[in-house]
């Protein structure tokens, strides 16, 4: 079975249709949902380092942000 490598454009498009947990039903965590709202809205202030143990939601709340925002054109 021959396997077919994706593009960038293709994962990434994978990525956006898939489901995620949606931003707004995670509990807790308000100083990284603050933070990540506000780099969405200013995109100057160049980022936002999460840090924590495993299992806080790390990687839950970017991706259900992701989620709700639209996708930028190149």
């Amino acid at each position: 079975m021959k396997r077919t490598l994706k593009s960038s454009a293709e994962k990434q498009t994978a990525i956006h249709e898939s489901v995620h947990y949606p931003f707004t039903a995670i509990v807790g965590q308000d100083a990284m949902k603050l933070a990540l709202i506000l780099n969405v809205i200013d995109p100057h202030i160049g980022g936002v380092l999460v840090m924590g143990h495993r299992g806080t939601g790390k990687s839950t709340a970017v991706r259900g942000l992701a989620g709700c925002c639209p996708q930028l054109k190149k």
